[in-house]
């Protein structure tokens, strides 16, 4: 009977270490849920700040892609108001040159020529057509001086746009 008594001990005592046990057991399979939670947690967390990450990695992109399509437009409008100012430079020089050449000219023959051949006039009607023909000629200098200091003055704005552009 000892040895039964013993062995009903025993197996109290193991059912007894059981029931200890078990709430142990419960109460880690609790906390490793919770763990396991809380993990999930993070990661949806994690997931949600890679997603925010992406999206202000794709704004980044565009954006860049936006600014090197501004700085190509930039540099093309650059070159264009480069080759207006050259083309006005050009313009400028030819109109001076044309300029040089007519006041070369009156200063050489002087404004009696016009008087001399209005002189010659055979009748009134020739009079009147040489007179036209030197008020005309007037017309045209004038013309070409107004056309000049605007080649000037157009010259002058494009380098300046230049300039400005430039230092954007």
């Amino acid at each position: 009977m000892t040895k039964r008594r013993r062995i009903a001990n025993c197996m109290i005592a193991g059912v007894l270490s059981l029931s200890f046990i078990m709430p142990t057991y419960a109460t880690d399979l609790s906390d490793a849920q919770q763990k396991a939670q809380q993990l999930e947690e993070q990661k949806k967390a994690a997931e949600s700040e890679k997603s925010s990450l992406a999206e202000q990695l794709n704004t980044i992109v565009t954006d860049m892609k936006k600014s090197e399509e501004d700085m190509t437009k930039k540099e093309s409008e650059i070159e264009k108001a480069e080759e207006e100012l050259v083309n006005a430079k050009v313009d400028e020089q030819n109109q001076y040159e044309s300029m040089k050449k007519r006041i070369k000219y009156i200063y050489e023959n002087g404004s009696s020529e016009f008087l001399e051949i209005m002189l010659e006039a055979k009748d009134m009607a020739d009079f009147l057509n040489k007179a036209e023909y030197a008020t005309k000629m007037s017309e045209y200098d004038r013309d070409m001086l107004k056309k000049f200091q605007k080649l000037v003055k157009k010259a002058g704005d494009r380098k300046s746009t230049r300039l400005n552009s430039s230092h954007t």
